[in-house]
C-alpha cells in the first residue's frame, strides 16, 4: 500500500512540476505544422501580381506558443482569471484534436501542391484541385488547423479561446475572398464543384 502511495506522490508530483504530456503532444502537432509550412513556401507558384501577402496566422500561433513556453517555464506568470480548469481527458481529447487537425491540414497542403497561397490571389499557371481531402470541403486546410485549435483550447487558458475565435473569423473572411478568385478563374469548373461539396464541415456547412 505505501508503495501505490508513494507512486501516486510521485506521479502527482511530476505532474504539477513539468508540463502534461497531452500540452507536450499539441505543442509538437503545431510545431510539425509550422516546419512543413514553412518548407512548402519555398515551393509555390509566383503570383500573377506581386503583392507582399502575409499569413498571421504563422504569427499568431508563434505568439502563442512563445507565451505558452514561458509561462510553463515560469518566465511570466499568467493570472488564474485567466484560466479555466479541465480534466486530464480533456486534455488528451484536445491531444488528439490537435494532432487530427494538424494531419488533415498537412494532408490538404501537400496535396494542393505548390497551388497553395498564403494570402487569397491569382497564382501562375493556377489549378483547380478537388481531390483527396478536397473532395470532402473545398477549405480542408482551414479545417484542419481550427479542428487542431479547438484541441489547443482544451490545454485550459482563455487566450487560447480568444485566438481560435479570431482565426476562425478571419478564414471566414478569407474564404470569401478565395471563392471569389476561383470563381473569376474557373467559371465553368467552381460552380459545380460548390455545389457538389461544403467550405469547412463535410455535409453540413
Amino acid at each position: 500500500m505505501y508503495i501505490w502511495y508513494s507512486c501516486g506522490s510521485a506521479l502527482q508530483l511530476w505532474y504539477h512540476s513539468y508540463m502534461p504530456a497531452y500540452s507536450l503532444l499539441i505543442i509538437a502537432s503545431w510545431a510539425v505544422f509550422l516546419i512543413v509550412w514553412a518548407l512548402g513556401a519555398m515551393t509555390m507558384k509566383p503570383d500573377v501580381k506581386s503583392r507582399s501577402g502575409t499569413f498571421w496566422f504563422w504569427r499568431v500561433v508563434i505568439i502563442f506558443l512563445l507565451v505558452y513556453l514561458a509561462e510553463r517555464t515560469g518566465t511570466v506568470h499568467i493570472p488564474n482569471h485567466l484560466m479555466f480548469q479541465l480534466s486530464p481527458m480533456a486534455g488528451w481529447v484536445g491531444a488528439a484534436l490537435s494532432i487530427v487537425g494538424v494531419a488533415i491540414a498537412i494532408w490538404a497542403r501537400v496535396h494542393l501542391g505548390r497551388n497553395w497561397s498564403s494570402h487569397p490571389t491569382f497564382k501562375t499557371e493556377h489549378e483547380l484541385v478537388t481531390s483527396g481531402p478536397y473532395a470532402y470541403v473545398r477549405h480542408p486546410i482551414y479545417t484542419g488547423v481550427i479542428l487542431a485549435l479547438l484541441g489547443s483550447v482544451c490545454i485550459g487558458y482563455s487566450y487560447t479561446l480568444i485566438i481560435a475565435v479570431g482565426v476562425i473569423i478571419m478564414f471566414i473572411v478569407r474564404i470569401r475572398k478565395e471563392e471569389r478568385i476561383m470563381l473569376s478563374l474557373f467559371p465553368d469548373q467552381y460552380p459545380p464543384y460548390q455545389a457538389r461539396t461544403k467550405k469547412l464541415i463535410p455535409f453540413i456547412w
